[in-house]
């Protein structure tokens, strides 16, 4: 029987780290709803925290106990007179929709401001008849996030194609990002956003894999740590060169690829 041959992939050897600015708050509570009807409630569910110029969809659900029609509006405003300039679904553009009797869920995009701050869900439910409402409002907190942007280089004479980058920070996995290709020589940008609605102060680990085979094992892996201190003030562009070493001998690592 004819041996199945392994082809070796070049892994990458150079990768640029640089962590931006962020701070964050605290996301706060539900406020209580108001209305002349008791016997329904709207649950919401969706991101508490969104990064600034960020978007994300959120979905409600209506429950009535008497299973009636209803009309929905949805529109965002400022908590405490913070700016929300670049916000919506806004008050002059709410989104609207109806609530039948089949169906009682409802979803809309929200697009958070330029500027940090908390902002406020407006949920406003009305009979068709109008007579009978329901408000209710739930806070999200806008922050600028830690960006996290690696720059790869390819510098073997081999493509590479299709590979899983996974960023963590304090080995908590924020995002994946897959690289189509990478071509000899050449070089890619990948980033991830950490999100939270505070940010610790003290020294954070970050790592990021490099998996050339999809395979759930990381060829490659590089560190950084960076430092916040109280207040929430991040240590501004810090920038590490990974692989240098390698690069610098001329040694390229070989990996091989999983027997097809």
């Amino acid at each position: 029987m004819k041996a199945l041959k392994r082809t070796p992939r070049p892994v990458i050897l150079l990768v640029t780290l640089l962590i931006l600015t962020s701070y964050f708050m605290m996301i706060q509570p539900p406020a209580a709803a108001e209305g002349n009807v008791v016997d329904i409630k709207v649950h919401l569910s969706g991101e508490p925290v969104l990064a600034i110029s960020g978007s994300s969809t959120y979905h409600g659900t209506l429950l009535d106990t008497k299973n009636r029609m209803w009309n929905y509006e949805v529109y965002v405003t400022s908590t405490e007179g913070e700016n929300i300039t670049g916000a919506s679904p806004s008050l002059e553009s709410p989104a609207t929709g109806n609530l039948t009797i089949s169906n009682k869920t409802f979803s809309f995009d929200l697009m958070a401001p330029l500027e940090p701050g908390d902002i406020d869900i407006n949920i406003n439910i009305s009979s068709f008849t109008g007579d009978k409402w329901y408000k209710t409002t739930h806070t999200i907190a806008v922050v600028r996030p830690v960006t996290i942007s690696a720059t790869i280089d390819n510098p073997s004479n081999t493509a590479v194609t299709n590979a899983t980058v996974r960023f963590y920070v304090d080995n908590d996995h924020i995002d994946t990002q897959i690289v189509d290709q990478i071509p000899p020589g050449d070089s890619t940008d990948v980033s991830a956003e950490w999100i939270l609605a505070e940010f610790p102060p003290g020294w954070h680990d970050t790592r990021l894999e490099i998996d050339l085979d999809n395979n759930g094992e990381a060829e490659w892996t590089v560190h950084d740590r960076f430092y916040v201190e109280g207040g929430g003030t991040l240590i501004l562009y810090l920038t590490i060169l990974f692989g240098l070493i390698a690069m610098l001998g001329g040694i390229y690592y070989i990996s091989k690829r999983k027997m097809r």
